[in-house]
């Protein structure tokens, strides 16, 4: 007998009142201390309209983590689960709540709109279809799971949204004879039974295919049977997973991808947050409205300079001589034009790590950014406002690049446009960060020279702020797009270093570079293409290619003086001085072809 009961109730498009919740607990626990725990994703509906499930896994292995903690504080305590979410948020959390403690899990009955079990004992019989037997199979490549309780899931839906090239699809579904319907799982031993075919299952995809890259998973179920799904998956020693959403809307699959399981993709639980972080939350959010009243003002000023000399957005900015020489990005509009005035911040965390709401003007910020903004910056007050004045240009001109929350639907499989639109917004953000400071203390950028150093500390600041959002070393596998904009500012910041006059360092800014790895093992989970760090493609050898500020390729190869492997392991480990040592050596091959910086 327990003594004590921890409630998680896990809302998502529908509440779970803990009111409905109580006659489903036995009246011996109810008489029990009791604690509740809600886990609410609804605040990710609107991004999840949008096909954009980004932070939505570590926001859920981060309450997962919490429960865990609360188990270990509550001597003898029962967990029960009762949720209403988004089937991969569900398959989430059962993944990252794992099966170490025992979890009680309720179904909502929405016919007798109860959570309580109809039975006791089990009323259906469950098989696996399409399993693989015989020897393993080296082949790499991906595994279709479908589980089809509650409705059967369409081949044709399953190649629209994963393809029709898979080493095995799998099903586990009912028995011969009986269909999948609703409210066919009446009982926990109902959920023991789906959980042991689907345990058969996973076992016999991961003998036959010891080099498995991707498991598709589809499921029409149950929340119970989503919960052991997810917990059967175990992500941390899996390939990644790729989950997906049902929707039926004309036009589109049935099914489109939603969230990545893995321990490395998504990232690994953070250590929750404690009372000192969220007062340093709070803290950041006032230096928020101080950056962010400053950058109204800076482009109000700006507004009313426009109105008395019209032209490019840089012939704003000084020194406005050089600018005009090398004509940073000209179809950018003015920064007047995409700053609104009285923006305001909300004083409420939220699960996502930012947005901007445009009717209201409201940002919404996190707890976790904004101790991660802090963290990135030492805590240094006049780095962090800097930071944040970065942060803001930057997504101000996402709007005039057209992506906004509304407009943003699945726009990560443009990866090249979007590598080519973040460089243009940092180096817009930098350029403007350099006038503003000349507005507020001159005497810091008051020559060439002072001016070129502090372009060089706002990369620094920049950089260092990537580094702030990754979880935990060793990194492994990174999305492509991702390393690449690391690729991109670690070859400018070397180079900035190396310029001797300020009208070089601005012709830099001005010309997104071209830098990227070739070599290392790329994994499609859905539209996003991963590398791993860790494992090269056989059929190539690891190199780094740089279009050179002459355009010539340099292709730089394992060696002695460029080793690639201590390069790869200071991603992995996040070893800022090592990447940095590695484009010094970089720097000296491009010199020797007479194209390290640029000459006109």
């Amino acid at each position: 007998m327990p003594t004590s009961i921890l409630i998680v109730r896990h809302a998502g498009p529908w509440p779970v009142p803990a009111t409905a919740i109580a006659p489903a607990i036995p009246a011996p626990l109810n008489a029990l201390h009791r604690e509740d725990f809600e886990v609410n994703t609804e605040p990710f509906n609107a991004q999840i309209e949008q096909g954009d499930w980004s932070g939505q896994s570590r926001f859920l292995a981060e309450r997962a983590s919490e429960i865990h903690a609360k188990m270990a504080l509550l001597t003898g305590a029962e967990l029960h689960y009762f949720g209403l979410a988004e089937v991969p948020h569900v398959i989430a959390m059962g993944a990252y709540l794992g099966d170490e403690i025992p979890i009680e899990l309720h179904d909502f009955d929405r016919d007798a709109k109860s959570w309580a079990w109809p039975e006791s004992k089990r009323t259906l019989e469950a098989r696996v279809l399409g399993l693989p037997s015989g020897d393993p199979i080296p082949a790499e490549g991906s595994v279709v799971l479908r589980v089809e309780i509650s409705f059967a899931i369409s081949d044709e839906d399953v190649h629209d949204a994963a393809g029709a090239k898979h080493l095995a699809e799998v099903r586990v579904t009912l028995r011969e004879g009986l269909n999948p319907a609703i409210c066919k799982v009446r009982s926990p031993a109902d959920v023991q039974e789906v959980r042991l075919r689907i345990r058969e299952a996973l076992a016999a995809i991961r003998t036959k295919f010891p080099n498995l890259e991707t498991l598709h998973v589809f499921a029409a179920a149950p929340v119970s049977v989503c919960f052991v799904l997810g917990q059967e998956l175990k992500p941390r020693n899996s390939p990644p997973i790729q989950t997906y959403r049902y929707r039926k809307i004309d036009g589109q699959p049935a099914y489109m991808p939603a969230l990545i399981l893995s321990a490395e993709l998504e990232g690994q639980a953070e250590t929750p947050l404690t009372d000192e972080d969220r007062a340093t939350a709070q803290r950041v959010r006032g230096v928020w409205r101080e950056a962010l009243k400053e950058v109204e003002t800076y482009a109000a000023a700006k507004r009313a300079l426009q109105n008395r000399q019209p032209g490019r957005w840089y012939e704003l900015l000084e020194p406005v001589d050089r600018l005009r020489a090398v004509r940073p990005f000209p179809p950018l509009p003015p920064v007047c034009d995409i700053v609104p005035d009285g923006a305001h911040i909300d004083d409420n965390p939220v699960a996502t790590e930012y947005g901007f709401t445009k009717p209201t003007k409201t940002w919404h910020l996190s707890d976790r950014l904004l101790v991660a903004l802090h963290t990135s910056t030492q805590g240094k007050a006049d780095d962090l406002k800097r930071l944040i004045r970065l942060f803001l240009f930057h997504e101000y001109l996402h709007d005039y690049h057209s992506l906004t929350k509304y407009r943003a639907a699945e726009v990560g499989r443009f990866q090249n446009c979007l590598e080519h639109i973040d460089y243009t917004a940092d180096g817009y953000a930098i350029l403007h960060q350099l006038d503003l400071q000349a507005t507020r203390d001159h005497t810091e950028v008051d020559n060439d020279d002072k001016r070129r150093r502090f372009i060089q500390r706002q990369v620094e600041l920049v950089v260092g702020s990537f580094w702030a959002f990754q979880p935990p070393p060793p990194i492994r596998e990174w999305q492509v797009r991702r390393i690449r904009r690391y690729l991109n500012w670690y070859w400018r910041l070397v180079q900035i270093g190396y310029a001797e006059d300020l009208e070089t360092v601005l012709r830099l800014l001005a010309r997104p570079p071209h830098v990227e790895i070739a070599g290392l093992h790329q994994v499609a989970v859905g539209q996003r293409l991963f590398c791993h760090l860790d494992r090269l493609d056989r059929r190539t050898k690891p190199e780094l290619g740089v279009v050179l500020e002459n355009h010539k390729l340099l292709r730089v190869a394992d060696t002695v003086t460029s080793p690639l492997p201590q390069f790869f392991a200071a991603f992995q480990n996040r070893d800022h001085d090592a990447i940095i040592k590695f484009f010094l050596g970089v720097y000296e091959l491009a010199a020797e072809m007479g194209g390290a910086l640029p000459t006109e």
